[in-house]
This record gives C-alpha cells, structure tokens and sequence, in this order.
C-alpha cells in the first residue's frame, strides 16, 4: 500500500511538473506566433502510463487537413536563415525527442548555435516515445571489431557520462583486453540504429544478452517531429515551430542558392 501511495504522489508530481513546462512553453509559442495561434476546439484526457495529459481529440480527416496546411505552407518558397548571420541553417530533425532535444555539439561536435537542446513535452503520442530492446553480447563484439576496435570478450559496459538532455554521451566497457570507451552514437552505429533508437537508455542487465531500456528514437538534435505534429494539430503554425525548435532563425522568402554544410559523420 505505501508503495503503490507512493507511485501515485509521484505520478502527481510528475503531472504537476509536465502541466506546468507545457503552459510555460505554450505562452512562448503564443508570444512568437505572430498572432497566428488557432488552437482547435475539443481535446480530451487520456492516460499516459496513469498520467492524464491533455491532447487534442479531432478526427482523422481534421488532423489530415491540419497536416496538409503545415507541410504546403512550408514548400511556398520560404527557408529558414540564421538570423544574425542570414545564411541557410542546416534544418536537422529527429522522430521522438522525449524530453530535451540535444545540442549539435554534443552530437556532432559541430557549434550550430540555432541548434541548441529545447524542452520537448509534445511528443508523448509517439510510439518511440518509450521501448525496450535486447542485442547479443558476442554481435557486439564482432561489430566494433569489425569497425576497428580492439575488443576482447566484454565483461561489463557501464555510463560514463551523460549529456545536458540525459542521454548516454559515452560509455566504459571493460574486456578481456583492457577497457573501451566509446561515445553513446558509436554504441548505436555498431549495433544497429534500429535496436537501439536513440542515446537515452539504461542498461538494465548484460550477460549473453545486452537488455536496454530507453526513450525517444533518433538524435534528437533540431525538430522532434512527433512534438512539431503535435504542435501543427493544436494549431500552432509553421513559423512558430520552426522558430521553437530552431532558436535565433528567421523565415524568409528566397531561393535557396547554396545548401548549409552538413555535419560530418
């Protein structure tokens, strides 16, 4: 009884928190929205994982119509400049976010300034939005060998640091032949960016088996997309999110003459 009292009082911290980062950020969409807030007319509560959040309850063809405006108000000509320099951002994105989107530099290692971590509480729909996923200790072994690292048979692989948002940034795996740390995107590349989607897992047992519990799928760096869908179906539009997600970056009507530079992988 104490402990399911307990989970409840903390599932009510956790809505009071949730509630209230999302009136925070909503004011601030609305305060940049250039007056273009149309907010749709019914929502309901539902429950995500016995936390009830609001979200909007329109039908499909709605939600299809909504989609449509967003995706064709986009493609008229506009691109997305840095503001104080004027130049062609480069525009990343990710699926699910859950939580904080990511710097570029913690990723990357590359400075984008309009690519700084955001609070993201929009995408709790997203089937990413929380998963669980298991790998074969000796795959991963002959994947980083294959990858040029000189790994023995792993005994343990631990968190050795994380990043402003919560994600893995590198991690110690200890082995026959000595120690390996690798960063959390190297873990995903060796193993398979489908088993594990994204950074911000724990890892819950290795033996033959690596468990890993996690949230959100993708970098996580530039527009959540689940968040952005959820943003255009309240009403948002696509210049407020845009500038949510890219910080600093303005719109414009122009043609764009010379692409942004990409990270390097």
């Amino acid at each position: 009884a104490r402990e399911s009292h307990a989970g409840g009082v903390h599932a009510i911290e956790i809505h009071r928190q949730r509630t209230a980062l999302i009136s925070a950020i909503r004011k601030f969409l609305i305060a940049v929205s250039d007056g273009g807030f149309v907010p749709l007319p019914h929502t309901r509560r539902v429950s995500i994982t016995q936390i009830d959040c609001p979200v909007v309850a329109e039908c499909d063809q709605r939600i299809r119509i909504v989609h449509h405006r967003f995706a064709s108000q986009c493609a008229r000509g506009k691109i997305v400049l840095q503001a104080e320099r004027g130049a062609p951002i480069y525009a990343a994105f990710s699926s699910t976010a859950a939580g904080l989107t990511e710097d570029a530099m913690t990723v990357w290692s590359k400075d984008y300034p309009y690519l700084k971590g955001v609070e993201c509480p929009f995408d709790l729909m997203s089937p990413y939005y929380q998963w669980k996923s298991s790998f074969k200790i000796d795959t991963l072994e002959q994947n980083l060998r294959q990858q040029g690292h000189s790994v023995g048979t792993i005994a343990t692989m631990t968190a050795l640091s994380f990043s402003r948002g919560g994600r893995v940034a590198t991690l110690r795996i200890l082995h026959s032949g000595g120690e390996l740390v690798l960063r959390g995107e190297e873990l995903r590349k060796a193993v398979g960016y489908t088993i594990i989607p994204s950074t911000q897992f724990a890892i819950e047992s290795i033996g033959r088996d690596v468990v890993l519990s996690g949230y959100g799928a993708g970098h996580a760096v530039g527009m959540c997309q689940w968040g952005a869908k959820e943003l255009a179906e309240l009403g948002y539009p696509f210049s407020t999110i845009l500038r949510y997600y890219y910080p600093g970056t303005e719109l414009q009507n122009m043609t764009l003459t010379k692409p942004p530079t990409p990270p390097s992988s």
